[in-house]
């Protein structure tokens, strides 16, 4: 009897031990087999990688080989406007040179103005307020209008006039030609002109830092005008020593001056 219950034991415990192995057993084999099936399915993806790399290689060789045929065909036209335009860009580059080159006379580019003179009008408005005994003055008054016309007429000398407009008529305040390329680096000039007496008197009356000009020269020079008249003028710069110089001025005018040169 005994004997019969190891046995009987025995056998339940064998039967244990299998049904505890059939157990540890399955979830392994399970595990192993999905391990290997993701392997096979990354190896196959891998392939179809290795394939479709293959095939746009393929497709691009295609591609090249269609579009150079294509591309080869509208070079020509493309570089005949290019090589028109590099053509079209020289011929501009020679203009301007021989633009800048040109000579008119001997004057260069200047001599175009010598029938399109500069031309200026300048207007010299006074007012005044209180009374003056020895000068009188109109509470308002256009004191004088300038019109100036300046150019270049020669590659050798230019031509300065000014034309004044008064409440008492229209005359010409100065009208000379200044020739500035003789000998020895004199200058010359000849017409109607301001005498270099001082410097008041080389100033127009719109120039004055003053409404009117100051009673020396008034008293001295002939009024208002000052020394105005029809001459000639030489002029010469003597250099000297340390960028210093000296400016030597001779002038000779006809002096049938209307008015009195000085007054008492």
């Amino acid at each position: 009897m005994r004997r019969f219950q190891m046995l009987v034991g025995g056998m339940v415990l064998l039967a244990c031990v299998a049904a505890a192995q059939q157990t540890a057993n399955v979830p392994a084999t399970g595990a192993s087999s999905d391990v290997s099936a993701l392997e096979q399915k990354i190896r196959d993806l891998e392939d179809r990688m290795v394939m479709l790399e293959g095939q746009i290689r393929q497709l691009k060789a295609q591609a090249a080989g269609a579009a150079s045929p294509s591309a080869a065909g509208p070079a020509a036209p493309v570089s005949a406007p290019a090589s028109q335009a590099q053509v079209t860009t020289q011929q501009e580059a020679v203009r301007s040179t021989a633009g800048d080159n040109v000579r008119l006379g001997g004057a260069g580019g200047a001599a175009s103005k010598a029938l399109n003179p500069d031309i200026s009008v300048i207007g010299d408005f006074i007012a005044g307020a209180g009374h003056n005994p020895l000068n009188p003055t109109p509470a308002f008054q256009m004191h004088e209008s300038e019109v100036g016309l300046q150019a270049i007429v020669d590659p050798y000398a230019r031509a300065d006039f000014f034309i004044s407009f008064g409440e008492t008529g229209v005359s010409v305040e100065e009208g000379f030609i200044t020739f500035t390329a003789l000998p020895a680096g004199f200058v010359a000039k000849g017409g109607k002109m301001r005498a270099a007496f001082g410097k008041v008197n080389t100033l127009h009356n719109h120039v004055l830092p003053w409404v009117d000009r100051p009673l020396v020269t008034q008293n001295l020079v002939g009024g208002e005008d000052g020394i105005d008249d029809a001459g000639l003028s030489f002029e010469h710069i003597i250099p000297a020593p340390k960028n210093w110089f000296l400016d030597f001025t001779g002038q000779a005018f006809r002096g049938g001056l209307s008015r009195r040169l000085y007054r008492i």
